[in-house]
This record gives C-alpha cells, structure tokens and sequence, in this order.
C-alpha cells in the first residue's frame, strides 16, 4: 500500500468515526447526554422527562430537564421561582429555607435544594431541584 493510499483510507476512517453519532449520548436544547437505561422518557418542547417505575410499582423515581431561558441576574430568586413552577404549584410544599451554592467547572454555578413531600399512605417522597447557571 502506498503512501498515499494509507493516507485516504486513514482520511476515510475519521469521517466515518466522525458521522456516526456518540454511543448513547442524547441531545436536547443545550444538554448533552447519557440517558439512563430502562427509563420512560417523555418529551415536549419544555423539558424532557425520565420516569422509572421499580418492580411491582410500589415505588419511583423521576427526573427531567427543562429548557434553558434567559436568566434574570439572581440566581436565588431564579431557584425559588422554578422551585413554585414545578414543585409547589403541584404540592403545595414551599422552596427548601437551606439552598445550597456550589462553583463549577467553565463558570457555572449549581443551586439545590430538597424538601419532604406530602406522604401518600406509606409512600415517603422528596422533592430535589437543582438549578444550573452559566454566565
């Protein structure tokens, strides 16, 4: 094989690599990533949810992202009002007192917080919501 025939096929290799999506890793809005295995996944145009559901349906988990929206400047303030507009609207339970603040890599910065649901029979639930900001 010449020169110049190893350098075409090592040229079509890497465009053929390179066409091929990344094993299980998903897209959506400005999100990058590996959905989890076995999970339900709904999808509107605000947000995509995840809902497992564990063996004989005495029990579940959920998660969802929901598409980014232009920040208004304070962070707090921005926790509080998501935490309203996906937790307390549909529970009555108002944003955790403790929200905790971490730095991250590339300038973000992480809000989270957790509180009690209301129990359902024996059912214990919590509500987490995390809030990512760039900028």
């Amino acid at each position: 094989m010449t020169f110049t025939a190893s350098l075409r096929s090592f040229a079509f290799c890497l465009l053929a690599l390179a066409a091929l999506p990344a094993l299980g890793e998903d897209r959506w809005d400005i999100f990058t990533y590996t959905a989890p295995s076995g999970w339900k996944k709904e999808q509107a145009t605000e947000h995509v949810l995840y809902t497992q559901f564990n063996v004989g349906g005495k029990g579940f988990a959920q998660f969802g992202l929901v598409a980014s929206r232009p920040g208004s400047g304070d962070p707090l303030m921005e926790f509080r009002a998501e935490w309203v507009d996906f937790v307390q609207k549909s529970t009555g339970v108002p944003p955790p007192v403790n929200i905790e603040q971490a730095l991250l890599p590339g300038g973000w910065k992480r809000l989270s917080g957790r509180a009690a649901l209301p129990a359902r029979g024996a059912r214990v639930r919590d509500a987490d919501h995390r809030v990512f900001l760039c900028g």
